[in-house]
């Protein structure tokens, strides 16, 4: 029969192999996890430091991401180029011609031939400079005006509308040119072609402002819209009367007038509007 202490000592012997299998169970558990910390030289695993280590935190995201910035005019850097380049060939046309203005009033006013640019002009050729900032304005004007704000606003698309533009002037100097020679004597064409072109100047003078606030100030593209239709119309009788003033002396002077409309400007305008849709 067993003494109380015997009995005693033998249940304290098993609390010990219990518990010590525990900590062996436990220690083989926590060495199978990964370290993600600092590596310990040891031979010995340690639950501690595997517990214990610190790895980062991958937290989820919190707030908006945020939407991103439309394809606009106002926002493009190369329209931006593009206007600073129109309006450094202004200043070289007025730093070039700077009676410009003076003479176009008083060619416009008087019948007779008035050289408008300088005499060193040989056989009163138009500027360059001058052709290429009014087709620059008229057909970035026409892209901002027809573009739509849920579509990117590419260079390609403005390249294609000064294109358009481009042809369309061509094709109506070719026949001014067929027209003049047809109808016209050499001192009546000169004058025509000048006031022609003077015109044209001063309406794209007047609308590269009118292009900047459609383009930096989206808002008011209402009131420039019809600003520039209103100039247009201006301009374009402009150029009757002064059509009118030239063959007032002739007899075929409304045939010659009817001629220009049908042929320089309504025709020629409508396909050039169906270019710009097409376009766009």
């Amino acid at each position: 029969m067993f003494q109380p202490d015997t009995t005693h000592i033998l249940n304290t012997l098993s609390t010990l192999s219990v518990d010590t299998d525990n900590v062996k169970a436990i220690v083989q558990k926590s060495a199978g996890f990964k370290v993600t910390g600092i590596a310990v030289d040891t031979p010995y695993p340690d639950s501690l430091i595997h517990f214990d280590t610190v790895s980062p935190v991958q937290l989820p995201f919190q707030g908006f991401e945020g939407i991103l910035l439309p394809s606009t005019p106002e926002n493009q850097v190369w329209v931006f180029l593009c206007l600073l380049g129109l309006f450094f060939l202004l200043i070289f046309f007025f730093w070039r011609y700077p009676f410009f203005f003076k003479n176009t009033f008083r060619s416009y006013i008087k019948s007779s031939e008035n050289n408008i640019f300088s005499k060193d002009d040989l056989n009163n050729t138009i500027p360059f400079f001058m052709v290429l900032y009014s087709l620059g304005v008229v057909s970035m004007f026409a892209a901002v005006f027809l573009h739509y704000p849920t579509e990117p606003f590419l260079p390609i698309t403005c390249f294609k509308f000064f294109l358009a533009t481009t042809v369309f002037f061509l094709f109506k100097w070719l026949i001014i040119k067929l027209i003049g020679y047809v109808f016209l004597d050499k001192v009546t064409f000169n004058m025509a072609k000048q006031i022609y072109f003077s015109l044209f100047f001063l309406f794209a003078t007047i609308l590269f402002p009118l292009l900047t606030i459609q383009i930096y100030l989206p808002e008011k593209s209402t009131l420039t819209s019809i600003a520039a239709l209103f100039l247009f119309i201006v301009a374009f009788i402009a150029f009757i009367i002064k059509f009118f003033q030239i063959f007032s002396t002739k007899f075929a002077a409304f045939f010659y007038i009817f001629l220009y409309l049908c042929t320089l400007e309504i025709l020629p305008l409508i396909l050039l509007v169906k270019t710009y849709q097409r376009i766009i």
